[in-house]
């Protein structure tokens, strides 16, 4: 129902105010019982009252279908929206989170007895797993086999004890030496010092590192087999980035 049509069934009253010979008169018509002029007016007032209640009805009815029609039409674009491009941004959500996932993945061997000697060709030797996740420590071998395959952070620490003596030392992968992963040990008399390295490889599934001695020698010509002696020997890796 328009504004307009509402206008038009406004009910208008006039007040007249009536002297007192003209409130006898309508007193005395009263007594007389005529009341049809007046029943009949009052009748058309209800009927009115009523048909106007109806209009009035009608236009809630109307507004309240208008709002629910609001409400249903803005939740079936939001649920249209959400299934048109819920697999677009999934999509994007995943590849998001799997570019930032960080696998895990660690391991180190341990030496905290006396240790062994160093000589040519021999690895260092280990007699303690330390925790390993996805990562074997194969004692028998002294190595580390990797389930991963990535770039790994690989660290190796020792104490030594030695008279005059020249060792070079590297990890092996596979039994094949890496170049990057070379150290040495450099001592005119007897001394105990740390030695290790530090450094970063790309490494395989089912790959195995360990540590060796390349060389033994003496800047002194009176000692033929110079002593070096490792303690306390640590191998760790650490998993950087899966490939």
């Amino acid at each position: 129902m328009s504004k307009k049509n509402t206008k038009d069934k406004k009910v208008k009253v006039k007040v007249i105010f009536l002297d007192e010979s003209e409130t006898d008169s309508l007193a005395g018509e009263l007594e007389e019982g005529d009341f049809s002029d007046s029943l009949a007016g009052e009748s058309a007032v209800m009927d009115f009252t009523e048909s106007l209640a109806g209009v009035i009805g009608e236009a809630v009815e109307e507004s309240l279908e208008a709002v629910s029609k609001h409400v249903s039409c803005e939740k079936n674009y939001k649920k249209y929206f959400k299934e048109k491009y819920k697999h677009k941004y999934k999509r994007k959500y995943k590849k998001c989170c799997k570019k930032q996932k960080i696998s895990i993945a660690y391991g180190s061997l341990y030496n905290f007895a006396l240790g062994s000697f160093a000589l040519p060709g021999d690895p260092v030797n280990f007699t303690v797993a330390g925790p390993l996740r996805h990562v074997d420590a194969i004692l028998s071998d002294n190595c580390l086999r990797f389930k991963k395959a990535g770039v790994y952070e690989v660290i190796f620490l020792a104490d030594i004890m030695t008279t005059a003596a020249i060792a070079n030392f590297a990890f092996f992968r596979n039994n094949t030496l890496i170049d990057v992963s070379r150290f040495t040990l450099m001592s005119g008399d007897t001394i105990q010092t740390t030695i290790g390295k530090t450094f970063q490889i790309e490494l395989d599934k089912e790959d195995e590192i360990t540590v060796r001695t390349l060389d033994v020698s003496s800047p002194n010509v009176e000692y033929a087999i110079p002593a070096v002696q490792l303690l306390n020997g640590a191998l760790t890796v650490k998993l950087l980035d899966q490939t």
